[in-house]
This record gives C-alpha cells, sequence and structure tokens, in this order.
C-alpha cells in the first residue's frame, strides 16, 4: 500500500478485513484502515510503529508481507484478485452449508436459505440461475423404484431406483452374493438386468438364482441345472462372468442399456495398470459408476466388503469398516451391511448405513435359507 492517499482510498473502499483468508492479513489490513481514516501516514515505516502497539505483532510478519508484494502499481490487480479468491471461498462455504440445510429441511426452506446466503454476496444473476436450475430439480417426480427386495424392512426404508448407486458391504461368505441373486430374480421381467460377477463363475451365480427361486437346495439345482434353469429362465437377466476391467464394464452397460446393473465385487476390479494408490482408484470407480447411473438413468448396486478387523468387533458394522470406503460413502445414495449375530446359531442381519430418501441407522434381522439361497 505504499502508493498515494487517493490510490489508498480506493483499495480501502474495495476491500474489507474480511477478503483476507489469512487471520494475519486481516489484522494488518485493519489496522492500515485506520490508521487511513486517522490521517496517519500507511506506509513501510508507519504501519510496523503502529503495529507494535499490539500483541499480535511479530517484525517477521511485516517481512513477509513485504516481500509479496510485487510491485505498488499493480494494487488494481491485487485488489481483484483478492475479492475472486474471497468469492471463491464464500461459494464453497454456501455449498457446504446449502447441502448440510438440504438434507435437513424441505427443498423450499434450502432455496430460501440459498438465495439469502447469494443475496449478502451481491451476486443477482449466480442467484436467479442457480434458484432456476433448483426449482427445476424440486418439481422433478419422486425417484422411480426399479425393484421390490420382497424384504419387507427393506422396502419400507429404501428405494432401489433409476440413477442411484447401492453399495451392499459384507465379510465373505455372510451373503452378499446371495442377496444380490436374489435381486436380480425379483427385478420385474421387463426390467433388463445385467449382472457382473468377478468372484464366482457364472454356472454357480445360475444355480443360487435359480435355487432362490425355486427354494430347492443349492446342490440339488446345480444336478440338474438345465432343467431346473429353463423353467424360471428370464430372458431379460444377462450374466457377466469375464468382466473385470471398469473400461469393458462401462461400455457394457452403454451399450446393454440396461434398468439394473450389479457387481460383484469393488474389490475385484483388475487394478494391475492403475499407477495410483489402490484406495483412490476404487474411490475414482465409485464415482464413475454413480456417473453411469445418473448419465444411462439405470440403478447400479455394487457390492463390497467389510474390513478384516471388524469381525474382531461385537457391534453393528459402521462406515469406516467399509473395505477402501472413502469414495464410496461420498458417491452412494444408499449403503447396507449384512452382518451375523451370534456365535454358534448365527443370525443373519442388515443395516442402512446410509440413505439419501429416507431413514437410516436402522437394524433388521433377515429370513437366510442358506440351503437353497432364499432371502427375505
Amino acid at each position: 500500500l505504499q502508493v498515494d492517499r487517493e490510490e489508498q482510498q480506493k483499495i480501502f473502499s474495495q476491500l474489507t478485513p474480511n477478503h483476507f483468508s489469512e487471520p494475519m492479513y486481516a489484522e494488518y489490513f485493519k489496522l492500515m484502515s485506520k490508521m487511513f481514516q486517522e490521517g496517519k501516514a500507511v506506509d513501510i515505516v508507519g504501519v510496523p510503529d503502529e503495529a507494535r502497539k499490539y500483541d499480535w505483532f511479530h517484525m517477521e510478519d511485516v517481512i513477509e508481507l513485504v516481500s509479496g508484494v510485487g510491485s505498488c502499481s499493480n494494487w488494481g490487480f491485487y485488489a481483484n484478485e483478492l475479492e475472486r479468491k474471497h468469492l471463491s471461498r464464500e461459494m464453497q462455504r454456501i455449498a457446504f452449508d446449502f447441502a448440510q440445510e438440504a438434507q435437513q429441511s424441505r427443498p423450499e426452506d434450502a432455496l430460501a436459505f440459498i438465495r439469502k446466503s447469494l443475496e449478502n454476496l451481491n451476486m443477482q444473476d449466480e442467484m436467479t440461475s442457480l434458484q432456476e436450475a433448483i426449482q427445476e430439480d424440486i418439481n422433478q417426480p419422486p425417484a422411480e423404484r426399479v425393484l421390490f427386495s420382497d424384504i419387507a424392512m427393506l422396502d419400507s426404508t429404501v428405494t432401489i431406483a433409476y440413477q442411484h448407486l447401492s453399495l451392499i458391504a459384507a465379510r465373505p461368505s455372510v451373503g452378499k452374493t446371495t442377496l444380490m441373486c436374489n435381486l436380480a430374480m425379483r427385478a420385474p421381467e421387463d426390467k433388463k438386468v445385467m449382472l457382473f460377477s468377478m468372484e464366482q463363475p457364472r454356472h454357480e451365480i445360475i444355480d443360487i438364482m435359480t435355487a432362490c427361486k425355486v427354494k430347492e437346495p443349492i446342490a440339488e439345482v446345480a444336478s440338474r441345472r438345465k432343467q431346473y434353469w429353463n423353467k424360471i429362465k428370464n430372458n431379460n437377466i444377462f450374466i457377466n462372468d469375464r468382466i473385470k476391467k471398469i473400461e469393458k464394464l462401462e461400455l457394457e452397460i452403454i451399450n446393454g442399456r440396461p434398468d439394473l446393473v450389479l457387481i460383484d465385487n469393488l474389490q475385484c476390479f483388475d487394478l494391475t495398470r492403475e499407477k495410483a494408490k489402490k484406495a483412490e482408484v476404487l474411490q475414482d470407480y465409485c464415482y464413475r459408476l454413480k456417473s453411469i447411473a445418473k448419465d444411462y438413468k439405470c440403478a447400479v448396486i455394487l457390492l463390497c466388503q467389510l474390513n478384516r478387523n471388524y469381525e474382531l468387533t461385537e457391534r453393528e458394522p459402521v462406515m469406516s469398516d467399509i473395505r477402501d470406503s472413502g469414495g464410496a460413502e461420498m458417491a452412494a445414495d444408499v449403503i447396507l451391511a449384512l452382518y451375523e449375530v451370534g456365535n454358534h446359531d448365527k443370525q443373519t442381519w442388515m443395516k442402512v448405513m446410509k440413505n439419501r430418501t429416507g431413514s437410516k441407522d436402522i437394524s433388521f434381522q433377515l429370513q437366510y435359507y442358506k440351503s437353497c439361497g432364499h432371502i427375505s
């Protein structure tokens, strides 16, 4: 601010201490504004002398400030940059607050909240366009359900809907693949279902699907697979056990245009050519699958694993128990967990850990007939 008083007047009229993200910078600006109003010299000598009266003064801060000034003649550029960065921070804050408000309020109240926030920033044009976009979302009909699971508590709590990504997490051998097969067989016959199995071969998936439908032991069904399958075969169910690359899976979905996609499971994707860390790659995969659900208007159900350490506990699973869970937690609309209760006569339970459109943190027991793979 080593410029004449006319230029200083423009700066103090344009900016406020709130434009500075660093508290130390805000304090110095507040002091310089006060000095300007009192008619004191706002320069490299006067500012440090005045700042010594305050307990927040440190000479190294003054040196840092002076060394950071490229040219006094560019005061307008620096002021505009400060305004731009301040606006960016404020928009991020508003977006975060709006997300919190939208979860707890009616859409109309959330819209009023963001309108007031943008008015405070004097952003009339942005407010108008955002208001139109939100109003369009408000007028959208409720999410259309793809299928009923025939699990009463699940159907009354969660909607498996188009454009949604749902996760089902469990430890091995608890029943997540069996549940996936049950859901595939319960989809209406006019809905196209694509099931991608990266863990079990196709004939085993067919055996589980058939057994849960006819309620016969899986071993019996496997011995007469063709006979059983021909009775209940649904020509709208497509099973693929050869794809482990996310790119090929995306291409199959885009070309197939299904209503329902089931993937078993997140941790089985082939990551051999990926350079980033596994957790980061799987996070990206979750977002890609969510984008596919939105762009191609299908429901995606993705199976994933709970951490091994969860088996050492005697509690219900929580979000942090999901293996490589960072992206899953944020991208998914619904997250369900299967877990077992008891030491000898184990019971299978389900917990709704996340639910964008309804209640969560609800747990209920499932009727799981392991011999025939039927879950209700």
